[in-house]
């Protein structure tokens, strides 16, 4: 099990779940016909890059506004991840708690179904996380 450290006592990752069940089971019998699941590691910036390219190719908003980091996070797209909440997950984590790993699935044609996880990749971009684990699902 890889837990990654905010300090010596801070654990922030666990990638041995994803807190949701049905990921959870898929995630323990990776091997399908109907679908690839993978845990890679990731920038944290590059998660939500990811998410973001995924809500443009599902939406018909202009890719602009998420297909970078600083668009996701930045002006009239702020509201997605907001300062509280980031406040209310770092107070959850220095009270010991970890987070399941994030989630990106996608369809047959690479269109983005589901996606959980982009507060806690902010949070570990803002702690200076290197990588973060996610669970990768491709149906095929």
């Amino acid at each position: 099990m890889k837990i990654y450290k905010l300090s010596s006592v801070v654990d922030l990752f666990d990638d041995t779940t994803t807190g949701i069940p049905t990921y959870d089971d898929w995630l323990q019998e990776p091997e399908s016909d109907d679908k690839s699941v993978q845990v890679q590691y990731v920038p944290p910036k590059q998660y939500i890059e990811d998410i973001g390219n995924g809500f443009w190719n599902a939406s018909e908003m202009p890719k602009q506004f998420f297909n970078t980091y600083e668009n996701w996070m930045g002006e009239g797209i702020s509201e997605r991840t907001s300062k509280q909440r980031i406040d209310e997950i770092k107070t959850w984590v220095m009270q010991g708690n970890k987070f399941p790993m994030l989630i990106i699935h996608y369809d047959e044609n690479g269109v983005m179904k589901f996606q959980e996880g982009h507060h806690r990749a902010e949070l570990a971009s803002q702690l200076g996380i290197e990588k973060i684990p996610v669970l990768v699902i491709t149906e095929k």
